[in-house]
C-alpha cells in the first residue's frame, strides 16, 4: 500500500524587531546584535535589539493512506476531534473601542512599513497621547536608525516593567504596505504580518489574549474592508491549524466607535460570520455572545418623500416587481454574475431583444422579463466606473416613472465583476435616488428595492440608508 506523507510546514523570510533581557534564538535564524554593548548607541537601553528573519513553523507531520480516502478522512476528523477537545475553541471578540484602552497581554498596532513614524495612523497617534512620552521616547530612540522596515515583518516593545498608561504586558507593531502599494505586494505583506503578529504573541510567555486593530482599512493602508477582514480570518483559522495547543485564548478585534468606521465594523462582523472557521474558533459579540445572521428576504425600508425604499437581502431572479434592473455590457457575462442569472432565467428570446436594442444605441434598453416574475427588464451598463452610479440610477428611476412603472429592483450595481467597493456604490445609489426622491409630482413610481447578494452588502447599505433617508 503506497503511503502519502501529511507534513504541514511553513516557512517565512520577515524580519522581526524584538526587545528582551535575555533572548536565545531557537529556530536557526539569522541574528543581528544591534546593541549588546550599551556603549554602541547614544543612549544605552535597559535591553538588547535583536532582528531575526527565517523563522520556521512547524507542524509534526504523519502519514495517511493514499488509496484509501475513508481511512484520510476518519484520520483528519479524530484529530480535529482530538484538537478540539484538548483545549477549548479560540474566541474572536469583533468590538468597538479604543485599542489603546483595551486590557490584553498582546495589542497589535499598524506601522507604515515605508515609514514607521507613530504620527502616521490615528490609531497610533491615539496610543502615542496615551502611553505619553517615556513611551514615544522609546519608540523614537529604537527606530532612529531605520528610515522603513521590511514590509510583513513585527516591531516589539515590552510595557509589563513600565509605566506606560496601558494595560499590557506588550505591543507589538505590524509593519504594513498601503494597498495602492504594488510593489510590495500589499495583500501578502498584509498576510505575513498578521501571520507573523500571531506566531509572535503566541510564543510569548505568559500571552493568553491579544487585542488588534482591523489592520488594513483606513485612508492610510485604504485595503478594501472585505479584503482586510477576509485575510484577518484566514490568517486566524491558519494560526489555529497550525498551533492546536496554543496559549493564545482570545483574540480582540477592536474598531474604533465612529461612524466612519461603522462599515468596518460591519465587514469584520459579517464577513467573519460567513467564513468556515471550524469548531476550534468562536466569533463573539462584545459580550461574549454569538452575533445573529440575517436570511434572504430581510429588508429594510424608509419613506423618502413619495418613494419608499427598500434594501433587502434576496435574489433579483426572484424579484415581482414591475421591473428589474440588468447591469450588462450586452457581449459577454461572468459565469456567477447577476447579469447571466438574469438572462439564464429570462430565455434566449431576451437576450437578444437587449442585444439589438444596445446596437441601436440605446443607453437604457427596455424588454419584456421572459420567464421571469416581473413584467420588465431595464438593462444598462455602468462601465465598471463609480462616477456612471448616480447618474444612471437616476436615469433608471425617471424611466420608470415615464413609462409608468409602480415599482423597481436594482442590485448593488458594480459589486460584482466590476469589484466597486460597496461601501462607496450605496452611497452614490442613495444619491441617485434623491432627486426622484425630492420631486412632489410622482404619479406612478413608488417603490424602490435594492438588492443585495451578501449580508455584508446587505448591512452597509442598510447604513447608507439611514444616512439618507429618515
Amino acid at each position: 500500500m503506497r503511503i502519502a506523507v501529511l507534513c504541514l510546514q511553513h516557512n517565512t523570510a520577515s524580519e522581526n524587531i524584538y526587545w528582551s533581557t535575555n533572548h536565545t534564538m531557537a529556530d536557526g535564524g539569522r541574528t543581528v546584535k544591534f546593541s549588546e554593548n550599551p556603549e554602541s548607541m547614544d543612549k544605552a537601553l535597559p535591553f538588547s535589539v535583536e532582528e531575526t528573519s527565517g523563522a520556521n513553523d512547524e507542524v509534526h507531520g504523519m502519514t495517511l493512506p493514499e488509496d484509501n480516502l475513508d481511512t484520510q478522512q476518519a484520520i483528519l476528523e479524530s484529530l480535529s476531534l482530538r484538537a478540539c477537545t484538548s483545549s477549548p475553541p479560540l474566541r474572536i471578540i469583533v468590538k468597538y473601542g479604543n485599542l489603546e484602552h483595551q486590557k490584553a497581554d498582546v495589542l497589535g498596532f499598524p506601522l507604515l512599513a515605508s515609514k514607521p513614524d507613530l504620527d502616521v495612523f490615528n490609531i497610533t497617534k491615539d496610543l502615542k497621547s496615551t502611553a505619553e512620552n517615556t513611551f514615544s521616547n522609546l519608540f523614537s530612540t529604537v527606530l532612529k536608525s531605520k528610515k522603513a522596515l521590511q514590509p510583513g515583518s513585527c516591531v516589539e516593545l515590552p510595557t509589563a516593567e513600565a509605566n506606560y498608561s496601558l494595560n499590557c504586558k506588550y505591543v507589538i507593531f505590524i509593519n504594513c504596505s498601503s494597498w495602492s502599494n504594488a510593489c510590495d505586494s500589499p495583500e501578502k505583506v498584509l498576510r505575513d504580518g498578521i501571520r507573523t503578529f500571531l506566531n509572535k504573541s503566541n510564543s510569548m510567555k505568559g500571552v493568553k489574549s491579544v487585542a488588534v486593530s482591523a489592520i488594513g482599512t483606513g485612508v492610510a493602508l485604504n485595503f478594501p474592508n472585505e479584503l482586510a477582514a477576509t485575510i484577518m480570518g484566514k490568517e486566524i483559522k491558519s494560526f489555529i491549524d497550525r498551533h492546536p495547543d496554543r496559549n493564545i485564548k482570545e483574540i480582540h478585534i477592536v474598531i474604533k466607535q465612529l461612524q466612519k468606521y461603522e462599515n468596518v465594523y460591519i465587514a469584520y462582523r459579517e464577513i467573519l460570520l460567513a467564513m468556515d472557521l471550524g469548531p476550534r474558533i468562536k466569533l463573539c459579540n462584545k459580550d461574549g455572545g454569538c452575533f445573529t445572521t440575517i436570511t434572504p428576504g430581510e429588508h429594510t425600508q424608509k419613506k423618502a418623500g413619495r418613494l419608499t425604499v427598500s434594501v433587502v437581502y434576496g435574489d433579483i431572479v426572484t424579484e415581482s416587481t414591475s421591473a428589474i434592473v440588468n447591469l450588462t455590457n450586452f457581449t459577454t457575462w461572468g459565469e456567477h454574475s447577476v447579469a447571466k442569472m438574469i438572462f439564464t432565467s429570462a430565455g434566449a428570446d431576451i437576450i437578444k431583444s437587449a442585444q439589438e436594442g444596445h446596437d441601436s444605441g440605446k443607453k437604457l434598453v427596455m424588454t419584456r422579463a421572459g420567464h421571469l416574475n416581473c413584467d420588465w427588464i431595464l438593462h444598462c451598463n455602468c462601465n465598471g466606473k463609480l462616477s456612471n452610479i448616480s447618474d444612471l440610477v437616476s436615469e433608471i428611476l425617471s424611466k420608470c416613472e415615464h413609462v409608468g412603472l409602480k415599482s423597481v429592483a436594482i442590485p448593488a450595481i458594480g459589486t460584482g465583476e466590476c469589484r466597486l467597493r460597496c461601501e462607496d456604490v450605496a452611497r452614490c445609489m442613495m444619491k441617485g435616488i434623491l432627486p426622484a426622491a425630492e420631486k412632489t409630482n410622482l404619479k406612478c413610481l413608488s417603490c424602490v428595492r435594492l438588492i443585495t447578494y451578501s449580508p455584508y452588502i446587505y448591512h452597509v447599505f442598510c447604513a447608507e440608508l439611514q444616512k439618507y433617508f429618515i
